[in-house]
């Protein structure tokens, strides 16, 4: 870290030490004053808790709104855009995920082995597909009742 630092010019107002920080969020968490980014800001798969590449995204967002003289009011709306129907996304994955498939990764395995492009199969999952759309009010009052401190 000191070496950031001394090599970008930066400084820190309120530095903490952390190791981590899971929040499962459809919702992006927005402060008027700074820009969040990764977890905290909510961008964490609800399904399995993958969060790392849009860690990496949305630092690169909140850089590009830093750079272009923008910062937050710019930064929230881009990410609203690129995050939201990946968050939506979740909710569906893991309410079919507790209802159908929680205890037999064979259905999910099976499915991806079976699929003429596994890469493409696994990318409609975060991506809000048509049947993710149809399912989701339902999936959002499933999870709503099942995690009720969860901001959704």
């Amino acid at each position: 870290m000191d070496e950031f630092l001394a090599n970008f010019n930066l400084k820190e107002k309120y530095p903490n030490k952390f190791s981590g920080y899971g929040s499962f969020f459809n919702q992006i968490t927005k402060n008027e004053d700074q820009i969040l980014i990764g977890e905290i800001a909510g961008f964490q798969d609800l399904l399995w808790g993958f969060g790392i590449q849009n860690a990496f995204k949305s630092g690169f967002i909140a850089s590009k709104s830093i750079l272009d003289g923008k910062e937050c009011k710019n930064y929230y709306k881009i990410a609203e855009n690129n995050f939201k129907p990946k968050l939506n996304s979740n909710i569906v994955n893991r309410f079919i995920w507790e209802k159908f498939a929680s205890n037999d990764y064979s259905i999910i395995l099976n499915r991806i082995y079976n699929s003429k492009d596994p890469l493409k199969y696994l990318n409609s999952f975060h991506n809000f597909n048509f049947l993710q759309k149809l399912t989701y009010p339902f999936a959002l009052f499933y999870m709503k009742y099942r995690y009720p401190n969860l901001k959704l």
